[in-house]
């Protein structure tokens, strides 16, 4: 056996989870859960990073545009500094847009983790019940039967079936 070493970057992790799962036989239906699983966690990883680094970025733009704007304020007291006042007041206003921006960008961000979570429920609910089907004797076969009919049929997770619950068939 080879060995290779670990991936550097989360897209070359998920290179190999998809380089590795075009080899296993199709029957290893145990491998080929523990590889998805293995995927969708590494994109639960990216998208937990990318989450953060929006809300920390507009938590910063936040904090500088308060000070900018206290500091407008401060100036704003003094009876001979009227320019620097609007300068100051405006910087910080285009601060706290661009913080504004950056909290819409973390909102996007944390709902398309949402939906994460609910395929990844799913996903688990499937597995573990194909795991059920290999303890039920004589109904195995039967009821796996069922189950892969239940994931061919299921209707495709969007986020307005997620947040809304309306299921539109295409």
């Amino acid at each position: 056996m080879t060995t290779q070493t670990e991936p550097t970057s989360s897209h070359e992790a998920l290179l190999s989870g998809c380089e590795k799962l075009a080899h296993v036989p199709n029957d290893d239906i145990h491998q080929i859960a523990s590889l998805l699983s293995q995927m969708s966690v590494q994109y639960y990883q990216d998208v937990r990073q990318q989450a953060q680094r929006s809300f920390f970025s507009a938590l910063g733009a936040a904090v500088v545009g308060l000070i900018v704007f206290i500091y407008a304020a401060i100036i704003g007291m003094k009876p001979d500094s009227n320019t620097e006042v609007y300068v100051s007041a405006l910087a910080g206003g285009l601060i706290e847009v661009i913080s504004a921006v950056n909290f819409y960008l973390y909102f996007r961000t944390a709902r398309q983790f949402a939906a994460f979570h609910t395929c990844l429920e799913r996903t688990n609910r499937f597995l573990m019940a194909n795991a059920m089907c290999e303890h039920l004797g004589e109904r195995k076969d039967e009821m796996r039967a069922e189950l892969i009919r239940a994931v061919a049929t299921a209707p495709l997770l969007t986020l307005r079936l997620l947040e809304n619950g309306e299921y539109v068939e295409k």
